[in-house]
Order: C-alpha cells, then structure tokens, then sequence
C-alpha cells in the first residue's frame, strides 16, 4: 500500500498491484486490459492447470493456481431456468444495496460511486460485507462492464481498482477480486452461465475463510436461479 496525504492524518487508499485510472478513459482501458484474462479463466482446460474442487448443488466448482497469489481462482458452471436475462441485468445495475441483498445477504454496503459517461452500464461501485466473527468486515471498490458478444453471449468483466477519493475505511479491510461471467442462451431457453472469479481478502484471514470464499461462486448462481428464474 501506499500512504498519501498530510502527514498528520495519513489516507490509505492503494494497493500497488491494481490499476488506478483517472479518467473514463482508462477506466475503459482497465476492462479492456481484463478481458482477454476473464476468457483464459472462462474457456481453460485441465491442461491449463485447472482442477476439480466440488460440485454444490448441481453447480460445478473447479479452481486454478496461479503465480503470484496463494489464493486460487475458482471457476463455477451451471444452468439457469426461466431467467430474463437482459431483466436480470438491468435490476442488479440499476438496483441499490437491497436489490443486492437478495442474491447476498452478506452485503451490508452497496453504492455506484461513479459511471463512465455515455456508457451506463459501465460502472465503479463500492460494497462492503459481513464476516465471521473475528475477522475484519470486508470492502471491495470494483470496475464493472457488461460486453454483448456477436455470437450471443453476454460477459460480464469486475475488476477491482483503486480511486483517490475512495479511500480505505478503518473499520474495513480493503480486499479485492478479479471476477467475470458469462451468459451463454442455450436452444432450450435456458442460459448457461460460467462464473470465474479471483477473491484476495487481504490482511490477516483464516484458511476457514478464503476457502469460504471458493463456495461463493457456486451461491452466486443458486441465488441467481432463486430470486431470478424459476426451477
């Protein structure tokens, strides 16, 4: 991290390895950056290093080592039912910290803090979440994009920045994720959906906990299909 501001009241607001755009510009830059990543993760393979971890539900969990971090990336596959899919996007960008809290009732924050002109569906948002007792309380400042395929498929793209005037809460830990999914409409009507995702907590956490965070990509598509579509 870095330290910036006056030298009595310093604010933390940086980590070092995370982009740190400017402008919309480089905001659009940053998911550009991103994509071509979040497609290695959705479309690899075992040779690539990916491994099975477990299935949840009908979901499909699987998880990949990569340099330079010891957490994993978890990859989650499924289907849904009876979803609306452009209707789903639009309640979960448009909606607030309650349209949030019923795909995750964890979330205890949730607020846009900037969109990118011309383009809303481009956003920076800031959502903080309840932990288990005695771990920090954790809060994420994340880049989203929704990108429309030619072949039909809609690929969503989080990637977690840092903004100057968003600085690091004191009562909060500051983690960070590398997430994307994407929607593939099937013949049938249903949609398939591949969720990949790259969670670091930072600071000081149990090994209870990160491997709670390897199960959240498969709750995300179980709640998905529950407040969403219909089994």
């Amino acid at each position: 991290r870095r330290l910036v501001g006056a030298e009595d009241a310093p604010v933390e607001w940086k980590y070092d390895d995370l982009p740190s755009p400017t402008n919309d510009e480089e905001m659009k830059q940053t998911i550009q950056n991103e994509i071509q990543i979040r497609k290695q993760w959705i479309n690899g393979t075992e040779s690539d290093g990916w491994a099975f971890y477990q299935d949840v539900e009908g979901i499909h969990v699987e998880e990949l080592a990569i340099p330079g971090s010891s957490v994993h990336v978890v990859r989650a596959t499924g289907i849904l039912k009876g979803v609306d899919l452009e209707a789903m996007l639009t309640s979960f960008s448009s909606g607030g910290l309650k349209e949030r809290q019923k795909v995750n009732t964890e979330i205890i924050d949730h607020k846009k803090v900037h969109t990118v002109e011309g383009d809303p569906e481009m956003y920076v948002s800031y959502s903080a979440f309840s932990t288990p007792m005695g771990v920090s309380n954790r809060e994420f400042l994340t880049l989203r994009d929704v990108i429309r395929e030619e072949n039909g498929h809609v690929l969503v793209v989080s990637q977690s920045i840092n903004l100057e005037s968003v600085p690091f809460r004191q009562d909060r830990v500051r983690a960070t994720t590398r997430n994307g999914r994407v929607f593939v409409p099937q013949e049938n009507g249903d949609i398939k959906v591949i969720l990949v995702d790259h969670v670091d907590p930072r600071g000081r956490v149990p090994g209870f906990v990160v491997n709670m965070f390897k199960k959240k990509a498969a709750e995300a598509i179980l709640k998905l299909q529950k407040h969403y579509g219909k089994n």
